[in-house]
């Protein structure tokens, strides 16, 4: 059996996704077409294929390879509808801080994705309201803080500090003549263990031994993450260890136990899980078949906390002063506030519920 999704446009308010089943039964085929619609003036979703939504997902990971005409149009013209009803609803919202305006301003098209995958009943599996807009928060901090600071279009002075110290590292390490100082910026990896494994690090820095055939070599110089206000103390603790025997059947995934930082967790997982960036590779520090050679540490790794600058000022304190105990850790604030990111997640969860 097999099933595929077209979308039949019915001008600016209202979209038709035809659904259509392909099946033998007693030896005959046979093809069944199903209509499903959507209200785009309210975006009051009344029924679409759960297939949509796991597509949807699969693309924003970089996990989809072939992707067909039908789908960029579907998923564009729901993209654009989101952006068009939220920068709406943002120009009509009162104290508002003018970064945040222009953070929604600028997203780009793979972003108001994300944003709109994030939020979709369809394409996660999270039910409550608030679940869904803590997601969505997390997501907009992203956007608008970790992947804005280190975007060479609007590059803080304290971002390209730490780029040109990531540089300065490769170049004095006793190896640099194996590697390109070139950093490249990577904002989706993720580890794979027998039971599963997920994403590690908002935004990862790494330097190749030859970025036209990066499977000769990554050296993962930096892990960076961003926080929001209300989870910035998981930088300090995220009172989670993970299990590394590979008989074992939670090899790989976190649980509570040891006190450790979320780069530090990061660190741990990758360097005896090995990472995949979805169009590069696979890379571990001791190579399979198809995999790449990968360098990872403790002393050779930076790891990178961004929190709003609204986090509350115990945290940001303690967050401080683990800069001066540990200088592998740095910390940088981001100018959108974790109370107007709650705004924005709650307008894009209206948009999509």
């Amino acid at each position: 059996m097999t099933t595929e999704i077209r979308m039949l446009w019915k001008g600016e308010r209202r979209a038709v996704y035809s659904v259509a089943t392909r099946r033998k039964l007693n030896g005959v085929r046979t093809r069944v077409v199903g209509y499903v619609s959507a209200k785009l003036g309210g975006w009051r979703w009344r029924k679409v294929s759960p297939r949509f939504g796991a597509q949807l997902e699969r693309l924003m990971q970089g996990r989809m390879k072939i992707q067909g005409s039908w789908l960029r149009t579907l998923i564009g013209e729901d993209v654009k509808a989101l952006a068009k009803t939220v920068r709406a609803a943002v120009m009509d919202m009162r104290r508002l801080s003018a970064h945040t305006r222009r953070v929604i301003d600028e997203l780009k098209e793979t972003e108001w994705a994300q944003l709109r995958a994030k939020a979709s009943y369809i394409a996660r599996t999270v039910k409550s309201r608030g679940g869904i807009e803590s997601q969505v928060k997390g997501l907009i901090h992203e956007i608008g803080g970790i992947r804005r600071m280190f975007d060479p279009a609007t590059l803080s002075a304290d971002a390209k500090a730490e780029l040109e110290a990531m540089q300065e590292m490769v170049k004095q390490a006793p190896d640099s003549h194996r590697w390109n100082p070139e950093i490249f910026m990577i904002d989706r990896a993720y580890t794979r263990s027998k039971s599963g494994g997920g994403e590690v690090g908002d935004k990862l820095f790494v330097v190749f031994r030859d970025p036209k055939q990066p499977k000769k070599g990554m050296w993962i110089v930096g892990v960076g993450n961003q926080k929001s206000a209300s989870n910035a103390h998981h930088l300090l603790s995220h009172r989670s260890v993970i299990n590394l025997d590979p008989t074992l059947p939670d090899e790989g995934i976190p649980k509570y136990g040891e006190s450790l930082g979320r780069g530090s967790l990061d660190v741990e997982r990758i360097s005896v899980l090995g990472v995949e960036v979805p169009g590069i590779g696979k890379f571990s520090s001791a190579p399979g078949q198809g995999e790449g050679p990968l360098k990872l540490s403790w002393r050779n790794c930076l790891r990178i906390g961004v929190v709003p600058l609204d986090t509350h000022p115990k945290v940001l304190q303690q967050l401080r002063d683990l800069t001066k105990k540990d200088s592998s850790f740095w910390l940088l604030l981001s100018q959108l506030p974790d109370r107007e990111a709650e705004r924005l997640a709650a307008t894009v969860v209206d948009a999509v519920e």
